[in-house]
């Protein structure tokens, strides 16, 4: 077969009728409709951009930082025809105003909706029957930062949380596994973490008891003097002993070999942050939204625009039977914003870039095994100095 016939091939596939859309495709309009419903918005069907279309312009700037909000909308087609049946550009004004009248709450309940519903359509890796679950820090730039918001939240039952060793609290710890049946974390310890041993399962695993400082007691007096955990002690060829506290305390039941593995993949969490804000937000150190209401708008697009890329990963591991994280973040970025490009453009020329043709590809996408490096200490240069300086001679002494 010639690459011309190719080309009409994946023409004709392509151009049937099913969503080419990756918003379309994973979020139905039912689940949109669900969550105006339940946040009592209501949508004028008289206006050429309504509520409905603005949560598809949220998402998609979520999605396509770089471009402008006049841009997006265009691209994605969202205005209707007016009273004469044309499809003349809409103002900026109209489009800002759309997005106003929106607000956050609809996208705080679609960004929900969404993930509890794909949670339940992937698959996921069970360590001891748990579910693997993360928690990480970071921060969004904003022109308002008068007004900050805590996010408050509990974990599923049955799961296993893995902390950074800056959420090291006794508090944090308890209130967590108290949220639920059979929820757990672990964290990674410090250097100077105080312990007393009060039973040993083997080598390297402990059961220890944590003192709880004063500060903390006087915060929450139901903690006692003191909580549990287990320990278990990791030693490195250097000499150096890491190692992490878990509240997983049967080791019949979660098995140390297990905790094991899962804590050497803890450092992966920062990286979902890390792809988010470099790539999908492309460096941009602030947010575009001015205001208080607008910001959560925004930033509740780009996570469920994220999940989106996230929700194609997993798609496409399970086609070619390999680990979702071994799934190229980058590439699966550009194969959602290719829709994106295809669904403005329609050129033959473009139909390359499609996400059939990727997914047949897939192997492009695909990141080989990571390979164990030489670990080498951290050495830090000498900085040169400003100005010259003398050095003093030593005399030859008489022996």
């Amino acid at each position: 077969m010639s690459e011309f016939l190719k080309e009409l091939h994946i023409t004709a596939e392509f151009c049937q009728d099913h969503p080419i859309n990756a918003f379309s495709k994973h979020i139905p309009l039912d689940w949109v409709e669900e969550a105006f419903k339940q946040t009592g918005r209501a949508s004028l069907r008289k206006r050429r951009f309504h509520a409905e279309q603005a949560v598809w312009l949220v998402l998609g700037i979520g999605l396509l930082p770089n471009r402008s909000i006049q841009n997006v909308c265009d691209q994605l087609e969202l205005a209707f025809p007016d009273t004469k049946g044309e499809l003349p550009p809409l103002a900026t004004s109209s489009i800002i105003k759309g997005k106003e009248r929106l607000g956050a709450e609809p996208m705080r309940y679609l960004f929900k909706l969404t993930a509890a519903q794909w949670d339940k359509q992937c698959e996921f890796d069970k360590v001891c029957d748990l579910k693997v679950l993360s928690v990480d820090g970071t921060y969004f730039k904003t022109h308002d930062t008068d007004s900050n918001q805590q996010l408050v939240g509990s974990a599923p039952e049955n799961s296993l949380t893995l902390f950074d060793r800056g959420f090291m609290s006794a508090e944090l710890f308890a209130n967590w596994q108290g949220s639920s049946q059979n929820t757990h974390w672990l964290t990674p310890i410090k250097a100077k973490l105080r312990y007393k041993i009060i039973e040993s399962y083997g080598e390297y695993d402990y059961l220890v008891k944590l003192p709880v400082s004063p500060q903390a007691q006087q915060q929450a007096p139901y903690l006692g003097k003191s909580w549990t955990a287990r320990l278990v002690l990791i030693p490195s060829p250097k000499g150096e002993i890491k190692g992490f506290i878990t509240s997983c305390l049967c080791p019949r039941r979660y098995a140390l070999k297990e905790l094991v593995e899962v804590y050497w993949q803890r450092w992966e969490i920062g990286q979902g942050y890390g792809e988010l804000k470099q790539y999908q937000l492309a460096n941009k150190p602030i947010l575009r939204s001015l205001k208080s209401e607008s910001i959560y708008q925004e930033l509740w697009g780009i996570l469920t625009s994220y999940n989106i890329v996230r929700l194609e990963m997993a798609a496409m591991a399970k086609e070619h039977n390999v680990e979702p994280f071994r799934i190229s973040f980058l590439n699966a970025l550009y194969l959602i914003q290719d829709e994106f490009i295809w669904a403005s453009g329609r050129s033959p020329g473009a139909v390359p870039k499609v996400p059939e043709m990727l997914r047949e590809n897939g192997k492009r996408l695909i990141l080989p095994y990571k390979r164990k490096r030489k670990a080498y200490p951290r050495a830090v240069l000498k900085r040169p100095a400003k100005y010259p300086t003398r050095t003093r001679e030593k005399k030859a002494t008489r022996s």
